[in-house]
């Protein structure tokens, strides 16, 4: 069940039940329920006319009280507000019916003993009043929450429910379309599925995924994600290449569906209190109804009796469990909006409670559009084909890696005009190195400084060959490589080469300025060293610099050596680093950051209220930091528009590659944070002034009523101004 947003999900046996059963069932317990994507079953929809026609009688019977000379005709009015009873308290009373058989007191259940109570005593206007001004809350409530839910609606109709085949041009329901299936778009339409466009160009527009406002251009051979629009004019033809279950925008709605219906650990202690403290009010009312009449007279005992009944309506915690719920509804949707996804009010609130944000480097705080800059050959490079082989070989291994630097070696090797058909055989990787494979019978490692001090080539910061160098202090030879690639002498000072024979200090200068330095060997002998840089990303710097001001420390977390993350770090502003981590140092270093913020504390689950901060996210591609998102309070993707493992692994899903987004969602976290405080505090008040005003008997049952009803209103519209808050 998910209250806030009005929706059953049911899992059922379609041979024992149909959707329409289970639709009627809900309507017999006056649910007032409709098949999600079917309009002509609608709900039952007589509310409004039943409650117009209550507060009808009981205005009615309010004349009544206008009597205080005795004129007995005016008192007769009084029973105009058994009308009001008979037409509102079934609806109420049913449902009580229902909570009791499950051994639960609900708010049907006290507003049902405090009519009763109130026709027993013979006060048949402040029965109605209980009545008519509870329906009215309720349908208010409804109206208050609506901005809400239709924020959340908007989201999720964005999937869409129709394809057009393009061989018949018939409209066939999404989930019909299988893969490879040709279909057509036309103007103004959406992209059923994910797609390839196979003809014609037009213009979609993604910003529901992306927040991308410009429309993109898509020609033959452009992906298409579902739920983005034709906005171009154009006609395409695509075929598609995912099911609609497993298209971006399915997952993106299923992933907002889940989190509105998730439970933070506030709401769990919220509802906890709740149940404690409904039943505790119950009893005492209930002993308030009855020990007076031990010992009192008749009409004392009544006016014990008409206390304990309004005690019944304080005992009504609605908008203290409605607060943190509300909130987290309207938190939800202002994120997805901004197209932020955030796993459920928990994770909303941690975002909160931020102290620390761990960045991976690549790819997250730089662009990860990686390009060879430089390199460096140990061997007679004056011949071109010789570089070109080298590249060759390089490219051949690295073709078969998603990784930036792989992809950026491939695109040089192929713009030097190296040759791309050769094929890796036997490809195995090692954490925190690089590959390795054979190439046309010859071992190529590609890798990491890692790589090149498990192969000899460097020890001790300083390159050796495996061989013995030159006594003339000549480059070092590499003697399978150089026959490999045809040399017909060895060991011989490079003729026309430009290569210094200081190789430390040449690496040094890469890795100072910022570059990841990437080590080629051939046979087990270091055949290249190519120097790979990344720019850091326009807004990274000013991210930082808002982080700082919020109190939330940025750490990088990197496999690349030190001298290059203090470069990158420097620039950006980053001041504590942890570089040369595998992917398991990296789980390390967030259980160590958690630990120092304070995480695992005994009193942690209460730390929110007092406004302290100790929690560490993660901020990652969602696929090589699945380990270090998962150790950390919050794990936070990016980029991920179109990424399934992203979206199954994080936390927190960043549709697209702007930081920014990273700072909206801390701030919209300590918002929401200050909002359930606020809430929580106010009913809580408001509860305990309606106690103390009736036990000093000054409260009255409709008096009651319009303070629960007030709280309601207002913890509803206070969570709703987060709907407003804009991204700055």
């Amino acid at each position: 069940m998910n209250v806030t947003a009005k929706t059953a999900t049911v899992q059922h046996i379609p041979a024992l039940a149909s959707p329409h059963d289970l639709v009627n069932a809900l309507n017999k317990a006056s649910m007032n329920a409709s098949l999600k994507n079917d309009p002509t079953t609608p709900g039952l929809n007589c509310r409004v006319p039943i409650l117009f026609a209550c507060g009808f009688f009981w205005a009615l019977s309010a004349v009544s009280l206008a009597d205080h000379e005795g004129r007995n005709w005016i008192n007769y009015f009084k029973f105009a507000a058994l009308g009001t009873i008979l037409l509102g308290l079934p609806r109420i009373a049913f449902k009580a019916y229902g909570a009791l058989r499950n051994c639960f007191l609900d708010i049907n259940c006290l507003m049902s003993m405090a009519t009763f109570g109130a026709i027993a005593v013979g006060d048949y206007v402040e029965g109605a009043a209980v009545v008519f001004l509870f329906g009215l809350s309720e349908w208010l409530e409804d109206k208050a929450t609506a901005k809400a839910r239709n924020a959340l609606k908007s989201l999720l109709d964005l999937k869409p429910e129709e394809a057009t085949l393009a061989e018949t041009d018939e409209k066939v329901p999404v989930e019909s379309v299988r893969v490879g299936d040709l279909l057509s778009l036309r103007a103004g339409e959406k992209v059923p599925v994910d797609a390839v466009v196979v003809k014609g160009t037009s213009s979609l527009d993604e910003s529901a995924l992306t927040g991308e406002s410009v429309p993109i251009v898509k020609r033959e051979g452009a992906e298409l994600s579902a739920g983005t629009i034709n906005v171009g004019g154009g006609y395409l033809e695509m075929r598609a290449v995912a099911a609609a279950s497993d298209s971006t925008v399915a997952r993106m709605v299923k992933l907002i569906e889940e989190a509105n219906a998730s439970r933070s650990k506030t709401e769990k202690r919220v509802e906890a209190f709740a149940k404690v403290y409904t039943p505790t009010v119950v009893v005492c009312a209930t002993l308030m109804a009855v020990a007076p009449w031990l010992f009192m007279d008749r009409q004392a005992a009544l006016e014990w009796v008409k206390m304990a009944l309004v005690l019944l309506v304080v005992a009504c915690p609605c908008a203290l469990v409605i607060s943190t719920p509300i909130t987290y509804v309207s938190a939800l949707s202002c994120a997805a909006a901004h197209q932020i996804l955030i796993r459920g009010g928990e994770f909303l609130e941690e975002l909160g409670h931020l102290s620390t944000v761990g960045f991976d480097k690549t790819g997250t705080l730089t662009e990860g559009r990686f390009a060879v800059r430089e390199v460096l050959l140990p061997f007679n490079h004056s011949n071109s084909l010789q570089i070109k082989q080298v590249l060759a070989l390089a490219a051949a291994v690295e073709r078969k890696s998603t990784h930036p630097i792989a992809t950026a070696i491939v695109a040089h090797a192929e713009t030097e005009g190296a040759d791309m058909a050769l094929t890796a055989e036997d490809l195995s990787e090692r954490a925190g190195e690089g590959v390795e494979a054979n190439v046309n019978g010859a071992s190529v490692q590609v890798g990491s400084r890692r790589l090149a001090e498990r192969m000899g080539w460097i020890v001790s910061d300083n390159l050796v060959q495996k061989t013995k160098n030159d006594p003339r202090g000549n480059a070092p030879s590499c003697v399978p490589s150089a026959r490999f690639f045809g040399f017909s002498s060895l060991g011989h000072k490079p003729s026309g080469g430009n290569l210094p024979a200081d190789w430390q200090s040449q690496i040094e200068r890469l890795e100072n300025a910022g570059q990841t330095v990437c080590y080629v060997g051939v046979a087990g002998e270091l055949a290249a060293v190519l120097a790979v840089a990344d720019a850091p990303r326009p807004e990274s710097k000013g991210v930082v610099a808002k982080l700082e001001a919020l109190g939330v420390q940025s750490v990088m977390l990197t496999g690349d050596r030190r001298a290059t993350a203090e470069a990158v770090a420097a620039a950006l502003g980053v001041k504590a680093i942890r570089a040369e981590l595998l992917p398991e140092g990296k789980v390390a270093a967030m259980t160590e950051l958690k630990r120092k913020g304070g995480d695992g504390d005994s009193w942690a689950s209460w730390l929110w209220w007092q406004g302290k901060r100790g929690g560490v996210a993660m901020v990652g591609d969602g696929i090589n930091d699945a380990a270090a998102l998962a150790a950390s309070n919050v794990g936070i993707a990016m980029g991920a528009a179109g990424t399934q493992v992203a979206m199954e692994s994080a936390h927190v899903v960043l549709m697209d590659s702007d930081l920014e987004k990273l700072v909206f969602s801390i701030r919209l976290g300590r918002f929401t944070v200050s909002k359930i405080k606020q809430n929580i505090t106010f009913a809580m008040v408001s509860k305990f002034a309606m106690v103390v005003i009736t036990m000093t008997g000054h409260a009255t049952l409709w008096l009651a009523i319009l303070a629960d009803l007030g709280a309601m209103l207002i913890v509803t519209l206070n969570s709703s101004t987060i709907l407003r808050k804009k991204k700055v």
